[in-house]
C-alpha cells in the first residue's frame, strides 16, 4: 500500500479556514450547535463540547491575536482581508481560493490568472469557455485571456452587477492581493503553528490510528462512515491532519497538485458519539411508545419501588405469564428492566439509569 502520511496539518487549508472565521465572525461555536441540533444530539452535548474544545480554543486565541492591518497594510489590510475573504455570490468559494488556484497553477508551470479566477466563480462556467479537464488530462495549457475577453466572461456569468465589478477588481489588482495574502497567510501560519505544535501528539495518536484502523479499506470506511466516495486507488493520496476543522475532511483531486485527503481530529469520535445520540434517539422512541401501552407503564410502575418475580406481576396485572413475558421481553431489549436469579426464580426491576437517558434524548428530539 504505498500512500504517505504526514503529521503536520496542510496550513494553507488550516490559514484559510483560520481567518475566514476571524474576518466573517463566524464560529465554530455555531457550527458545534448547528451540528448538535442536525443530529438530535442534545442529549450528548458535554462529550460533544469536549471533542470541539481544541479547535474552539485555537479560534479564540486566532481571534485575539491576529492582526490584519500589518506592516505595510495598516491603513488598508483590514478592507483586503474583507474583499478576498467573502465569498462569492451564490457560491462557496471567495477571492482567497482564486489566490491559491492561481499559486498552484503556477507551482505546475501555468501562470493564468483569468483561468484562476473563472474556476474559483464557477468551475462548469470555466470550462464551457476556457478550458476543461479533457484539456488538462491531455497536457494543453489554459489559453491566454485578454483584458476585453475576461470583461466578456465576467459580464456573461451569473454574477450580479456587484460581483462582476468586485471579480473585474481581483482581476486589475490581482498582484497587490496577492502579496497582501500571502503576508498575511504567513502572519496566521506562524500563530497556528505555535497553537498546533502544543498538540504534537494528539495529533500523531490521532493519525496512527487512522492508518491502523481506516486507511487498508478506506474507500469503504469513507463511504461507509463518512458518505465520501474516492476512488478505490487511492496510494497516491497524502493523508494529513484536519486541526482547526475537527469535524471535516477534506479531498483535494485536481490533477494539478499532489492528490491528498485531510482527516478532521475529531471526526472519527463524533461519528460515533452521533451514531450513540441517534440509536439512544431511537430507543427513546421505542420507550415512549411503551409508555404508552398500559400493560407496560404499569409493570414500570410496580417494579419502581420493589423487586417481583413474572408471577407475581401477572397475578398483579390479572395477565397471563405468556403475556408479562411478551412485555418483558421488549422492556428487557431497551435496557429498561434488569433480572437476577434467586432461589430458582427471575427477579425483575427498573434501570433507572437507562429511563433516564431516554427521557434526556426524549428532550433532546423536542428541543
Amino acid at each position: 500500500m504505498k500512500y504517505k502520511i504526514h503529521y503536520e496539518p496542510v496550513y494553507a487549508l488550516e490559514c484559510r479556514y483560520a481567518l475566514e472565521s476571524v474576518i466573517n465572525g463566524t464560529s465554530i461555536k455555531d457550527e458545534m450547535e448547528e451540528s448538535i441540533a442536525r443530529r438530535n444530539a442534545e442529549s450528548i452535548r458535554p462529550s460533544i463540547e469536549a471533542l470541539f474544545q481544541r479547535s474552539i480554543s485555537m479560534e479564540e486565541y486566532l481571534k485575539e491575536n491576529v492582526n490584519l492591518n500589518l506592516p505595510g497594510y495598516e491603513k488598508t489590510g483590514a478592507a483586503m482581508a474583507e474583499f478576498l475573504f467573502k465569498k462569492w455570490e451564490r457560491f462557496d468559494s471567495a477571492p482567497i481560493d482564486a489566490i491559491r488556484a492561481y499559486n498552484v497553477m503556477v507551482n505546475a508551470g501555468i501562470e493564468n490568472k483569468a483561468v484562476a479566477i473563472i474556476v474559483d466563480i464557477d468551475d462548469n462556467y470555466m470550462e464551457k469557455h476556457i478550458w476543461g479537464v479533457k484539456e488538462l488530462e491531455a497536457g494543453t495549457p489554459p489559453p491566454p485571456v485578454d483584458d476585453s475577453r475576461f470583461f466578456w466572461l465576467i459580464n456573461n456569468s451569473v454574477l450580479g452587477q456587484e460581483e462582476k465589478l468586485r471579480a473585474l477588481k481581483l482581476y486589475y489588482e490581482f498582484e497587490s492581493y496577492r502579496t497582501y495574502a500571502r503576508v498575511l497567510l504567513q502572519h496566521t501560519e506562524e500563530l497556528l503553528r505555535a497553537k498546533i505544535s502544543e498538540h504534537a501528539d494528539d495529533i500523531k495518536a490521532h493519525m496512527d490510528f487512522a492508518e491502523e484502523n481506516w486507511l487498508t479499506d478506506l474507500a469503504a470506511n469513507l463511504k461507509k462512515e463518512l458518505d465520501v466516495e474516492i476512488d478505490d486507488d487511492f496510494s497516491r493520496y497524502h493523508f494529513y491532519p484536519g486541526v482547526y476543522q475537527a469535524n471535516a475532511i477534506s479531498l483535494r483531486d485536481n490533477l494539478i497538485e499532489e492528490p491528498y485527503i485531510t482527516l478532521g481530529m475529531e471526526i472519527m469520535s463524533l461519528k460515533k458519539l452521533y451514531d450513540s445520540a441517534e440509536t439512544d434517539n431511537e430507543k427513546a422512541a421505542q420507550f415512549l411508545r411503551c409508555l404508552g401501552d398500559g400493560t407496560k407503564l404499569s409493570i414500570l410502575q410496580l417494579l419502581k419501588n420493589e423487586s417481583m418475580y413474572g408471577g407475581q406481576l401477572a397475578e398483579k396485572l390479572n395477565c397471563s405469564s405468556a403475556n408479562i413475558s411478551q412485555h418483558m421481553s421488549v422492556l428487557s431489549n431497551l435496557g429498561v428492566i434488569r433480572y437476577r436469579r434467586e432461589n430458582n426464580r427471575m427477579y425483575f426491576d427498573v434501570n433507572k439509569d437507562v429511563i433516564h437517558k431516554y427521557l434526556d434524548a426524549a428532550k433532546g428530539l423536542f428541543g
